[in-house]
């Protein structure tokens, strides 16, 4: 599998679109821990915002 390289705009844009979609109440809570890692030299990019049952499962029955 090889990785996909995109720029750091493509990647706080494709957060901003995966914050959101959380619940209002950690949204703003999320925003925040992102934006504090960035200013401290850590760059963030979410892979995912929420993951189904059936997905968490596949995902946990794969490194169990």
């Amino acid at each position: 599998m090889s990785a996909t390289k995109i720029t750091l705009q493509e990647a706080k844009y494709k957060n901003e679109q995966y914050i959101r979609r959380l619940h209002p109440k950690h949204r703003s809570l999320f925003s925040d821990f992102v934006n504090k890692c960035e200013s401290n030299g850590t760059p963030v990019l979410i892979f995912s915002g929420l993951r189904s049952f059936s997905k968490q499962l596949e995902l946990y029955n794969a490194y169990k």
